[in-house]
């Protein structure tokens, strides 16, 4: 017998219920510490593994609509937005903000965010950049992985290596080495 267990992200949003103005966008998911979080809009829901509720909440305007989200070793929500980096526990406290979008480079419309094996936090962002973070909202380096557009990048990092997924397009780059060629040519007379 299957069991419907998709009524977390199936809630209503009646007129008075509307998500808050300048929020919004599509739905995200994190998971970690047995924990799995629901983004939608402006709304999070956090859950423990068999889907039962555990806290519901808003995100603050001034953070802008949610590019991505990542569960952080700690346990504490971490949000990207094109407003920055922002830390929430996972009972709604706005922990503090981690980064500006200064820390990424400029003129991007959105990013992914991905942890690798070692805990180090990256992001691809869809005018063709990829960052590896010493911290959040502190880059270590910063690699050009394409020229054109990437529409909606998606990431992930192992050892050094990034694997970006966009449409039915994935790259698979060496980072370091893509680091080191960039290094380079920026040294050469």
């Amino acid at each position: 017998m299957l069991v419907d267990r998709t009524s977390i992200a199936n809630f209503d949003t009646a007129p008075s219920d509307a998500p808050v103005a300048g929020v919004g966008g599509r739905a995200h998911l994190a998971l970690g510490k047995g924990k799995v979080v629901v983004v939608v809009n402006d709304e999070v829901i956090v859950t423990d593994a068999a889907g039962g509720e555990i806290a519901r909440w808003r995100l603050e305007v001034r953070d802008g609509s949610p590019v991505d989200v990542e569960m952080q070793k700690s346990g504490k929500l971490l949000i990207g937005s094109r407003s920055g980096l922002v830390q929430y526990n996972l009972d709604g406290f706005r922990d503090r903000t981690l980064a500006t979008a200064d820390a990424l480079p400029a003129g991007f419309e959105t990013y992914d965010l991905a942890y690798d094996e070692k805990g180090k936090l990256w992001a691809a962002t869809d005018n063709g950049w990829l960052v590896k973070f010493k911290k959040p909202g502190v880059a270590e380096y910063e690699v050009r992985y394409a020229t054109a557009a990437v529409p909606a990048p998606r990431l992930v990092v192992y050892d050094g290596v990034a694997w970006i997924s966009s449409g039915d397009h994935v790259r698979r780059l060496d980072a370091i080495a893509l680091y080191d060629e960039q290094v380079a040519a920026e040294s050469a007379p």
